[in-house]
């Protein structure tokens, strides 16, 4: 939103600048937390390590489904708010 307000840029840009920017701090910061549960996966008591384990493999998804479906949802809508704007438009300016 605020590379479409402030830049004035498209849907596709927008989403280029929002993981330039944010990319890289949403990386390191899951890689420290997939490390940090996945030490849990070494501990003898097993509700821990399968606790440690799955909370490892559901961020490292959750990063995944952040890079790769996220940014089409989020054009995808733009597109969509775009035609519903351009609709309401040509029928203010038909009537």
């Amino acid at each position: 939103m605020r590379a479409r307000r402030e830049q004035n840029l498209s849907a596709p840009d927008a989403v280029r600048f929002a993981f330039h920017t944010v990319g890289t701090a949403l990386s390191v910061n899951t890689l420290i937390l997939v490390a940090g549960f996945s030490v849990l996966a070494f501990s003898a008591f097993e509700l821990n390590a399968g606790m440690g384990l799955l909370t490892a493999i559901t961020i490292a998804l959750a990063l995944l489904t952040d890079f790769l479906f996220l940014p089409p949802l989020l054009m995808k809508l733009e597109e969509r708010k775009y035609e519903t704007t351009a609709a309401a438009v040509a029928d203010t300016s038909a009537a």
